[in-house]
């Protein structure tokens, strides 16, 4: 089916020139900033709901990774003087030489300084 155009004559591209006249139509009306940017508007709005979201998620698991490394924490001192228990007091022939105890207890510390280290250096930084 071919329509005529704007100039009478008829066409193989009538599609076409019924989609460029809408598009004119468009443009031309009053509201047309609100037209070409209401996707635009929408797009933003869905990328900042995007961004919380993962600022959410990103605060929870720093909450969730500091509880544990708490938890560990705890739980290797724990061993530690658990250790020292046993060695101070002798309980049950328990005895370590003393150059592996030294060695128990600086790896222990020198590792919770580091962990310490790493958790609020990249975990907690402000860059992220």
């Amino acid at each position: 089916m071919e329509i005529e155009h704007e100039t009478g004559k008829k066409g193989a591209h009538t599609g076409s020139e019924a989609l460029y006249r809408k598009v004119r139509k468009i443009l031309e009306s009053p509201d047309v900033d609100s037209a070409l940017f209401t996707g635009q508007r929408s797009f933003d709005e869905r990328m900042q709901d995007l961004g919380v979201q993962e600022k959410e998620g990103v605060i929870k698991w720093r909450s969730v990774f500091s509880k544990f490394m708490m938890r560990f924490l705890k739980v290797q001192y724990g061993v530690i003087i658990f250790f020292l228990f046993l060695q101070g007091f002798g309980v049950r022939g328990f005895y370590l030489d003393n150059y592996i105890f030294y060695i128990l207890i600086a790896g222990t510390l020198v590792q919770s300084y580091f962990l310490i280290r790493i958790i609020f250096q990249y975990l907690f930084s402000p860059k992220k």
